[in-house]
């Protein structure tokens, strides 16, 4: 069963995906919509040129966030490296940005962590059945 910090890393990475993907679109969706209101046609035009690129690149964010939180279930080495290296940039979004990445980091960091991505079982702890009663 998956380790219950790469599980929240792996939350961690879906709502971000959503997050860019919805913020993206919507983001773009009113900002052309506040230029057509406005009725400047050269504006509209300039904003086009802006915010289709910002929405492509805010669902190719979303996509790879996605992957990541999926590569983590399917213990893929390549998602917890992508996965860490996204964490330290997120360092620098203070304060959101910050409390993740240290919660990412962790996750990454924790040794049951890599023990999941390296395919090593671990176990609880049997109890030892008692030995049997010596014999009279």
């Amino acid at each position: 069963m998956i380790p219950k910090k790469l599980k929240t890393n792996a939350t961690i990475f879906k709502v971000l995906g959503w997050l860019a993907i919805i913020g993206s679109v919507l983001g773009s969706i009113v900002a052309i919509t506040l230029v057509v209101m406005s009725g400047d046609s050269e504006a509209l035009v300039g904003t086009l040129i802006v915010m289709i690129p910002v929405a492509i690149g805010g669902v190719i964010i979303g996509v790879l966030y996605f992957l990541i939180a999926k590569g983590i279930h399917n213990r893929k080495d390549w998602a917890r490296i992508v996965g860490f290296i996204l964490a330290i940039f997120m360092l620098v979004s203070i304060p959101i940005g910050t409390i993740l990445g240290i919660i990412l980091l962790i996750g990454f960091s924790d040794e049951e962590s890599k023990a999941w991505f390296y395919g090593v079982q671990t176990q609880e702890p049997q109890s030892v059945p008692p030995p049997p009663p010596p014999a009279e």
